[in-house]
């Protein structure tokens, strides 16, 4: 049975033919309901996943054998992850929409699903077809209450509930030893997220999607008191004054470019050389790399204070979640370590070339080489 939340919503198939709005090469399937699906022991086979969600459902089901597609934008999210070395099929799941919707219906067909798993509302799209579609909808007031009822939603569609309850209890033990890690400061850094954009791009609001993670580590994001995401100006980003800038992936600029840039010249982040281009993680929505990004964050953030054993915490992740190991090549991709060589502080996630890899350590104290 499915494990529901009131955040997460399922909605069953309705076969939906005779409005004449479908192109007359395509033709619908049998519909068959999704939530009688869902209840069937046997694992669903060929998934379809457009909303940015793919990297958890590779998780819980152990690789890419069952997603008989996804959009680029989900695709996007996992393709320079840690994940794609994990299971390299990521790279042959069929990029079906460039949209996170079922934009193209005859390629959709094509592949044959026997589930498809969209936003709400273009769950009608797929209903047309006659397919069993399962629609999403996300509140973005309530992240982990959301992102738990769609893990266990995974794992009952891949059938693998109890690898979901697993990665569920390891997330929670590597949050709370962040927790405990965490210095005790009255003041609360600011982090402002730039996303791409026009200008200078947008700036991350109050539902910004790395909200929780800068409020886990104890910070706060001033562009919180935009309702949602906006278009800036350099003007907006001098009135915010943060701490801290994070550019999302395809930002467009590196951070040294800016530091270089004398309209950025009056920022306190440009001054300190505190802008950085974030990890290739699943920040969003992994369930095993999730509570990584939030311990790079906190590294970023009060650095000496913290224990700077990220790569040592990777690869215990990895052991654990995947049975495996990553070199350190795909780490320092992961990290950016280029892109973030000239940010203050980013020497603390180099790895010690004085050791080899596999005698690397996290120490119990918080004494270690700096570069």
């Amino acid at each position: 049975m499915i494990n529901s939340t009131p955040i997460v919503f399922f909605l069953a198939t309705i076969s939906i033919f005779a409005l004449g709005l479908l192109p007359p090469r395509i033709e619908p399937r049998q519909p068959i309901g999704a939530a009688s699906l869902l209840t069937h022991r046997a694992a669903a086979e060929h998934v379809v996943i457009y909303p940015p969600f793919l990297s958890p459902y590779l998780v819980i089901d152990g690789g890419a054998r069952h997603v008989a597609g996804s959009s680029q934008i989900a695709l996007g999210a996992v393709s320079g992850s840690e994940l794609s070395d994990i299971y390299p099929n990521i790279a042959d799941i069929p990029a079906l929409s460039k949209s996170v919707g079922p934009s193209d219906l005859e390629r959709l067909l094509s592949v044959h699903p026997d589930v498809v798993i969209s936003w709400a509302n273009n769950v009608f799209d797929v209903e047309r077809l006659g397919l069993p579609a399962i629609g999403l909808r996300v509140d973005p007031r309530r992240p982990a209450e959301t992102l738990s009822g769609l893990w266990r939603l995974f794992g009952s569609i891949t059938g693998r509930p109890q690898r979901v309850e697993t990665l569920l209890s390891l997330l929670r033990s590597q949050r709370a030893e962040l927790q405990q890690s965490l210095p005790e400061r009255q003041i609360r850094p600011r982090i402002v997220v730039l996303y791409p954009g026009s200008g200078i791009g947008q700036i991350g609001g109050r539902y910004a999607h790395l909200n929780t993670a800068i409020e886990l580590v104890g910070a706060r994001n001033p562009g919180a008191i935009y309702p949602t995401t906006i278009d800036s100006s350099i003007e907006t980003l001098f009135r915010l004054d943060p701490d801290i800038i994070l550019l999302t992936d395809n930002y467009g600029r590196t951070p040294r470019e800016l530091y270089a840039d004398a309209r950025w010249q009056p920022l306190r982040a440009v001054r300190t050389h505190r802008i950085y281009a974030i990890p290739r993680l699943s920040d969003i929505d992994g369930l095993v790399d999730a509570p990584l990004f939030s311990r790079w964050l906190a590294e970023i953030v009060w650095g000496d204070e913290m224990p700077d054993c990220w790569r040592e915490r990777f690869r215990q992740i990895l052991r654990v979640a995947f049975n495996t190991t990553s070199s350190l090549a795909a780490e320092n991709a992961i990290l950016r370590i280029k892109e973030n060589s000239y940010s203050s502080g980013y020497s603390r996630f180099y790895p010690p070339s004085s050791l080899p890899e596999h005698e690397m350590s996290c120490p119990d104290d918080r004494r270690r080489r700096r570069h």
